[in-house]
């Protein structure tokens, strides 16, 4: 059956519309294929995820790609480079997952940089998950390396993560390839749902080994 961009989008709106924490944000939606592409200015970082989630919402949407800006509004009054600095160290130092990891932080007009090393690939999402969250960050560029304390070989780290897909509910593992080279995971076929989409990308992310991880899955509705 063909998408109906003309539904898709109305639906898009209806969300976006109910959601407070979007407020009167000015985004646009349009389509490239089968991606919806958001483009626009929103109030903050966390308006902007919402945004996205919100799209993936949405029955019918299989991609998206979100290029909102952040515009604080009038009268905020946005933290100095040098406080965000000194908040997203802060939070990073606070978070007993991290905290003893080499991390470097930089900031230059509401961007944050996280530069450095981490012993596992999901501390690095960690990371920017801790930067995302301070005020005043306007976007988080993540050049964290994933130096592991020790080697495991692909094929343990493919069994590892085809066991942990076999047994979860959201998963058909029979539809999902995994690819791994040199602790490099990608992910092909296809899921049901964003949930499994996620599902999957984070069953990947978080097993020992993993270096990083691209997620190639369709999400085609069963």
């Amino acid at each position: 059956m063909p998408v109906d961009h003309e539904q898709i989008k109305i639906d898009i709106e209806n969300n976006l519309s109910r959601d407070s924490r979007i407020g009167q944000s000015k985004i646009k939606i349009n389509f490239s294929d089968n991606t919806v592409i958001l483009t626009g200015d929103v109030h903050s970082y966390s308006a902007r995820e919402a945004a996205e989630m919100d799209v993936w919402s949405v029955k019918g949407v299989s991609a998206v790609e979100n290029l909102l800006n952040v515009v604080f509004p009038p009268g905020y009054k946005s933290p100095s480079d040098s406080v965000i600095k000194d908040n997203v160290k802060r939070l990073i130092s606070w978070d007993p997952d991290i905290y003893l990891e080499r991390i470097e932080v930089f900031v230059e007009k509401g961007r944050v940089v996280l530069e450095g090393s981490v012993d596992q690939y999901w501390k690095k999402f960690r990371a920017e998950q801790l930067a995302r969250e301070s005020g005043g960050v306007t976007a988080v560029v993540n050049k964290l390396v994933v130096d592991l304390t020790e080697k495991i070989s692909d094929e343990k780290i493919g069994q590892d993560i085809m066991s942990l897909m076999g047994r979860n509910s959201a998963l058909d593992v029979n539809k999902i390839t995994v690819e791994i080279k040199n602790g490099n995971v990608v992910l092909y076929g296809s899921v049901p749902s964003r949930r499994g989409f996620d599902v999957a990308e984070d069953l990947a992310r978080y097993t020992p080994g993993v270096l990083s991880v691209e997620n190639k899955l369709s999400i085609v509705p069963s």
